[in-house]
């Protein structure tokens, strides 16, 4: 461990920030900086040791084995905690059957949010190191972390425990005392900072209970499928091989596939070796525009992804996998592909079953990306055509592609044609990519994307602005203050840079659904990009 002693200059330091941290949050009646040390299992944690020390009073609460008993806060949103990955802290009050604190400050969220697009590290130590605060030796956390995850402690260690578990509360104050300045400024807004902070820190808190709901499956179905997938592979193969012929055994054959598109004449884009281009997004876009490819790239999808031993079911038939909140430069929640049941094939979502007396709810947001797009650039237009009801009509008759009385259903063809370039624009997409996508010739994509221009400059206006101010090294925001700023040498992307606004917006409105509903008493068991589902 390093010297963690600090000078007389050093405590007036510490005792200056210590009131200033207390005058930010004076509306609270407490302010913890807390942390659990626990034992790690398949599903909850199980706490062993909780250290939690009020940044107004000084008071200091510890418990130990045997010691928890009933909850010794106020969860009533009149206290606030600050932690280090709120969902640790939050999964231990849920172990404990103790009510989930409604206000969380997360140092963590911060960090990833000060960080978000930078690269390096966002572990505690790393964060320490950034704010050039005194960090203690890596091996020996380490140690600690196993010796109580594995739950290979005694009772004589308990002492211990209490003392390293201390040790983090006491980083966890000094790094408040360090980043709370920083949070409060580094925005565009500096009197909605602090309640925009604590909605991010209370949404990983929350991201705890939704992996605790887990997703229920019909347990019985899935172990048939796990156990007799080798099985179920091979006739999945031999059936698909009957349309196609592309398979060699049981593998994907380029060369068969590369017959198979010449015998159909369906054009295919290539590499710049020219070899044909297999990954999925191409798979994805061309069976959009040519159906006879869908049932192909379904198959492909399967195959590759049906991890039956990765997603684990636990005893009560709920699959739970950690979300990984904020982890995506957008701030969305990226789950492990493998493990989370959303994340396979989409025909493995038929295992969702309810329980008795439940139903199974998935909510999505209708043309989102749309509506977040009009209302941050302010392009009436595009307002117009989403208020309309009907984004993707409301272009196709601005380009005059259609009659001003086409419908959904009275154009589908043309309508899916423009949904398709639409999305795109947004996301820098193309004409060579659109014309893949929607199955509209090279030359009409070219002309479309001239018209979308011309229309909807306020869009285009408002997307080059973002990528410009990225590309200069500039921070970017959303409106409830998600950031990203690249780094020296980070990848220019212009057509994720473009459409990093309205994304990371998407996740705003996602984390504020998942508090609303969380604390009506109606928690989401599972987030999906933008979408979520209840049980």
């Amino acid at each position: 461990m390093t010297d963690r002693g600090t000078s007389p200059k050093e405590e007036v330091r510490r005792s200056e920030a210590a009131a200033y941290i207390c005058h930010v949050l004076r509306g609270y009646r407490a302010v913890w900086a807390i942390d659990f040390e626990y034992e790690v299992t398949l599903s909850l944690p199980v706490p062993v040791v909780l250290v939690a020390t009020d940044l107004i009073s000084g008071r200091t609460v510890k418990r130990g084995p045997g010691e928890f008993g009933q909850c010794p806060f106020r969860c009533d949103g009149s206290e606030l905690f600050i932690a280090f990955y709120a969902v640790a802290e939050a999964s231990c009050f849920l172990a404990l059957g103790w009510p989930l604190p409604p206000r969380w400050l997360d140092l963590w969220a911060e960090a990833r949010r000060l960080n978000n697009g930078r690269g390096g590290g966002n572990g505690l130590l790393d964060v320490m190191g950034r704010f050039r605060l005194p960090v203690r030796d890596s091996g020996q956390k380490k140690a600690m972390q196993i010796l109580v995850g594995e739950g290979n402690w005694h009772a004589a260690d308990i002492p211990a425990i209490l003392a390293y578990c201390e040790e983090d509360v006491r980083d966890t104050e000094l790094l408040a005392y360090a980043m709370m300045p920083l949070i409060l400024s580094e925005a565009p807004d500096a009197s909605r900072a602090l309640p925009q902070a604590i909605i991010r820190g209370t949404f990983v808190a929350d991201c705890a209970l939704v992996e605790r709901i887990g997703v229920p499956v019909d347990v019985n179905s899935f172990n048939l499928v796990r156990e007799r997938w080798p099985e179920i592979r091979q006739l999945l193969i031999a059936d698909v091989n009957t349309h196609y012929g592309v398979f060699q055994g049981d593998s994907f054959s380029a060369k068969l596939f590369g017959d198979y598109l010449a015998r159909e004449q369906i054009p295919w884009p290539r590499l710049a070796s020219g070899a044909l281009q297999l990954d999925d997004d191409t798979f994805r876009q061309r069976a959009k525009s040519e159906p006879r490819i869908a049932l192909l790239r379904e198959c492909r999808v399967a195959l590759s992804q049906l991890r039956g031993n990765d997603i684990q079911v636990d005893a009560d038939g709920r699959v739970r996998t950690p979300l990984r909140p904020l982890a995506s430069k957008t701030g969305r929640c990226q789950p492990s592909t493998s493990k989370f049941l959303f994340g396979a094939a989409r025909w493995t979502r038929s295992f969702i079953m309810a329980p008795p007396g439940h139903t199974f709810a998935y909510l999505d947001y209708k043309s989102q990306e749309i509506g977040i797009a009009a209302y941050l650039s302010g392009d009436q237009l595009l307002v117009d055509a989403y208020s309309g009801g009907d984004p993707y009509i409301g272009f196709a008759k601005t380009a005059k592609l259609v009659p001003a009385d086409a419908t959904k259903e009275s154009h589908p063809v043309m309508r899916a044609a423009c949904k398709a370039i639409v999305l795109g624009v947004q996301y820098g997409m193309s004409a060579e990519g659109m014309a893949a996508a929607s199955g509209v010739s090279l030359d009409t994509c070219r002309e479309l994307l001239l018209r979308h221009h011309e229309p909807y400059h306020g869009l285009w206006r408002f997307v080059q602005s973002y990528r410009d101010r990225l590309a200069a090294g500039l921070p970017a925001y959303t409106p409830l203050g998600w950031r990203m700023q690249l780094g020296t040498g980070s990848d220019l992307n212009e057509r994720s840079n473009g459409n990093w606004p309205i994304q990371s917006t998407g996740s705003d409105i996602l984390r504020a659904a998942v508090i609303f509903t969380t604390q009506a008493g109606v928690p989401p068991c599972a987030t999906i990009h933008d979408a979520v589902a209840f049980v």
